[in-house]
């Protein structure tokens, strides 16, 4: 089990390499950080009070309700937390069994 982890949530597919941004309002990007040591914070979880994510990179993406084979995007995140901020860098990939297509 890793020391910390960074949970980042609503955050759409990118399409292009615009920055998602949000703070605390639910439905914006927002970041969670879990200390599992307790070497960042005395808190277990540590909710963003402001938090980026920017695509850097992605293999296309769903379009027209059909799903990918597959699906990656890399993408840089900055955050401010409580009792400090992180930047980093991360890539995933994408994962069928666990996505609802929602078109707008």
């Amino acid at each position: 089990m890793p020391a910390q982890l960074v949970n980042g949530y609503d955050v759409k597919v990118p399409v292009d390499a615009t920055p998602q941004s949000g703070a605390t309002t639910e439905g914006e990007p927002r970041a969670t950080r879990v200390d599992f040591d307790g070497s960042l914070s005395l808190n277990w979880f540590d909710h963003s009070s402001s938090f980026t994510f920017t695509p850097v990179a992605a293999s296309p993406c769903a379009k027209r309700g059909e799903f990918p084979a597959s699906h990656f995007v890399a993408f840089d995140v900055d955050a401010v937390m409580e009792d400090g901020a992180f930047t980093g860098h991360g890539y995933a990939t994408y994962f069928p069994a666990l996505t609802e297509l929602v078109e707008e």
